[in-house]
């Protein structure tokens, strides 16, 4: 069995950072490699010329001017559409609540006075109560005070 100095030994040594890469035989091959390859193509190379491009004729540019113009005026149109067709929604929506909240009014109009129902309807934690609600309040707190905090409480 050889010995590790031994194994050193046989290895070819590997160049000291003072000794020149290329005299060991397989970077001076490399460095010749490198060398023949062609020059990097300069950026205007690479990029074909406007001569060769392809130009489009005068005609299909004013074609597409035109229809620029067309799908422009459709844009326009679609968007006046659409603040038409919110506003009309808006309407509606604005109709419906309108038509429920006289309808609600309608069907309690028996039972509360106006400024209940505003207050149902609106949710207000304020009222400004009338005087025929303030003398309502006041004949039932009068008949019964049982009855009038049972009612102030449901």
């Amino acid at each position: 069995m050889p010995s590790a100095s031994q194994d050193l030994s046989s290895t070819p040594a590997m160049p000291s950072a003072s000794q020149d890469l290329s005299s060991t035989p397989a970077m001076s091959s490399a460095s010749q490699d490198l060398s023949s390859t062609p020059a990097m193509p300069s950026a205007s190379q690479d990029l074909p010329s406007t001569s060769a491009m392809p130009s489009a004729s005068n005609s299909e540019i004013e074609k597409l001017k035109l229809e620029n113009v067309k799908f422009k005026f459709m844009i326009e149109q679609l968007q006046a559409d659409k603040e038409n067709l919110i506003c009309a929604l808006n309407n509606a929506k604005r109709s419906i609540k309108t038509k429920h909240k006289k309808a609600v009014e309608e069907y309690l109009k028996p039972f509360f006075t106006d400024t209940q129902i505003k207050c149902l309807l609106n949710r207000k934690s304020r009222t400004h109560w009338t005087e025929e609600d303030i003398a309502f309040a006041l004949a039932i707190r009068s008949v019964s005070a049982k009855c009038y905090r049972w009612l102030r409480m449901h």
